[in-house]
């Protein structure tokens, strides 16, 4: 299954291997993208607006879905339900709690868009993922 360490880890090193290189334009900018993912991160309960991102981090909104999209291969919006979906997974299979009540307590608020987004990613909805969870 997805494991969101996994796709931090590997989109930092993206970041680090490919624009670390002080002589390079895009180091800083590396940087920014290393510290707005670390802070997705920790704020992904938050509602999380690309505009409001681009601000605290000192882009242009759309500057900033192109870059993040370029360096990472995933959107911003893509990467944020991701790290949403995976934190919602862990508790998922392991807590009885209302499936509603988690996908609101992770940030996933449009129902219907976390359910798309979890039967893309993990192949199962969010009630089959549990069900299996609980069998296995």
């Amino acid at each position: 299954m997805f494991d969101e360490g996994v796709l931090v880890l590997l989109m930092l090193k993206t970041l680090v291997v490919n624009f670390t290189d002080e002589k390079n334009p895009l180091a800083t900018t590396a940087s920014g993208l290393k510290d707005l993912i670390i802070y997705i991160n920790d704020h992904y309960r938050a509602k999380l607006r690309v505009q409001d991102l681009a601000r605290r981090f000192g882009y242009n909104a759309s500057y900033l879905s192109r870059l993040f999209k370029q360096q990472t291969g995933v959107t911003l919006v893509e990467y944020l339900y991701m790290v949403r979906l995976s934190r919602f997974y862990q508790e998922l299979t392991t807590t009885d709690t209302p499936i509603s009540q988690l996908l609101d307590q992770h940030g996933l608020t449009n129902h219907r868009t976390a359910r798309e987004m979890c039967l893309q990613m993990y192949g199962l909805l969010p009630k089959q993922l549990r069900t299996q969870a609980h069998t296995n």
